[in-house]
């Protein structure tokens, strides 16, 4: 399963796979003048995208959910890692070995973000970056 879990996150960040949160429901409105994100900023992720709906880029594109397991474990890899870096043990790097940090704090998991995320990837721009996925917070 773990293995699973890896392939699908990659997947996630690189545009390929949808990897939406299990229960999440996303009703933002359409009206964008009632929108809060296109506030932040008009380029916003879902300002430009408020529906949660396939790209017109996206070919045969395959929906999976991350649940709350797989949730827990990329963040205890990740944090693992981190806790790596943090204490000084990561050898590598350009100039290598890396400093220890005084105060990196550990990844916490953010639905909002998740979400800002999912609606970006749904739209199959592998070429393009995302302008802006600021949040209110």
């Amino acid at each position: 399963m773990t293995g699973h879990i890896w392939f699908c996150f990659l997947l996630f960040l690189t545009g390929y796979c949808d990897c939406s949160l299990t229960g999440t429901i996303s009703s933002f409105p359409i009206n964008l003048e009632n929108n809060p994100y296109c506030r932040i900023c008009p380029n916003h992720t879902m300002c430009r995208f408020p529906l949660d709906t396939d790209g017109i880029r996206c070919i045969n594109l395959q929906h999976a959910d991350l649940d709350d397991k797989d949730i827990e474990t990329i963040l205890h890899w990740h944090n693992t890692y981190r806790n790596t870096v943090a204490s000084g043990k990561e050898i590598r790097g350009n100039p290598g070995p890396q400093r220890p940090a005084k105060f990196m704090m550990e990844v916490m998991w953010d639905d909002e973000l998740a979400l800002i995320a999912r609606r970006w990837v749904v739209q199959c721009n592998l070429l393009e970056k995302d302008q802006c996925r600021d949040v209110g917070k």
